[in-house]
């Protein structure tokens, strides 16, 4: 998530244990798969991601092989990586990759519902050509890995996919987009929407910092939930699937309106194009790892990773299948 000074008030709220949401991990979503991915996108091999970096190209690499590994078929040209052109700072026409994978949609291949995440960060204290994110340094360590923000946003992308290639029941064609350039202003999402056809993209649901709870509650929340009916469309559908687990309200409202989450992440490229777009994010913008070196992979909770993407994949079912409208 792009970097901004933040000052937030909120309450704090009950929250479902991962104890009792385990029952919903499986072979394709659980805590163990989670640090797996999120290990390997953060080790310090990767570099911290940096856009146009060595390692952002080796992320872009590991996530094309794990799509393979699963059998989500490439978007375009049978290539998973879709290349882009950028500008940053007095830098132009810098090259970049977006990721995408898709399983078709069994009878509304037309019909698109979109999970996308960023897999760049902000590379090293020493390798990070651009002034504006040279800010942040500590001494004892140079690599910002990033495991947060957003390899774990990524571990969770790539959990879905794995959930949906299996169940092999969508209706709707689902398409898995990892971004990168989010960091230098949604670089990647910009360059993507500028070719899309909004009326057939039902939704973007992106998944931006869910490795640790916020200080103000262990939901996960929807950024912008105001701007559709996305989150009582997600909690509907999971109070029917198991009330005493799940409750009423699992994914919170936007709990820091005021910091503009919203237009920060990849979704607000969508969103721009009149489509209906949100971030699912469970960190507070006030983070003490947020963009700094620590956020490394033995800071995050792996259960609860495991547990909101599970309550995506059952969140969803509705708007795969079409029968939840969307407005």
């Amino acid at each position: 998530m792009k970097y901004y000074f933040i000052f937030i008030f909120a309450t704090a709220f009950t929250f479902v244990s991962s104890a009792q949401a385990d029952k919903y991990f499986n072979a394709s979503i659980n805590p163990a798969i989670a640090k797996e991915y999120v290990s390997a996108l953060a080790d310090d091999s990767m570099m911290g991601r940096f856009t146009d970096s060595k390692g952002n190209i080796a992320a872009a690499k590991y996530i094309t092989d794990e799509l393979e590994k699963i059998g989500v078929p490439p978007l375009f040209d049978k290539n998973y990586l879709v290349p882009f052109k950028f500008n940053y700072n007095a830098e132009k026409n810098l090259s970049a990759y977006n990721v995408i994978g898709v399983l078709p949609g069994k009878n509304k291949p037309d019909e698109l519902v979109i999970f996308s995440a960023h897999y760049d960060h902000i590379g090293t204290t020493s390798s990070n050509p651009y002034p504006k994110l040279n800010e942040i340094k500590d001494k004892t360590d140079s690599i910002y890995n990033g495991a947060n923000d957003d390899a774990s946003g990524v571990s969770s992308v790539l959990m879905l996919a794995n959930y949906f290639k299996a169940q092999d029941n969508n209706e709707r064609s689902l398409v898995f987009i990892f971004f990168s350039g989010e960091e230098l202003g949604l670089k990647g999402s910009e360059a993507l929407t500028a070719n899309v056809d909004p009326k057939k993209i039902i939704a973007d649901i992106n998944i931006e910092m869910i490795g640790r709870e916020s200080e103000h509650s262990s939901h996960p929340y929807i950024t912008g939930a105001n701007f559709s009916n996305l989150q009582s469309v997600l909690n509907k559908t999971l109070t029917a699937t198991d009330k005493k687990i799940w409750g009423y309200s699992f994914f919170e409202s936007d709990l820091y309106t005021t910091e503009s989450l919203f237009t920060r992440s990849d979704n607000y490229s969508f969103a721009q194009k009149g489509i209906i777009a949100h971030s699912i994010m469970a960190t507070s913008p006030q983070d003490k790892f947020y963009h700094s070196v620590k956020d490394e992979t033995a800071t995050l909770n792996y259960n609860l990773l495991a547990k909101i993407t599970a309550a995506i994949a059952l969140g969803c079912k509705n708007i795969i299948n079409g029968s939840a409208k969307l407005r």
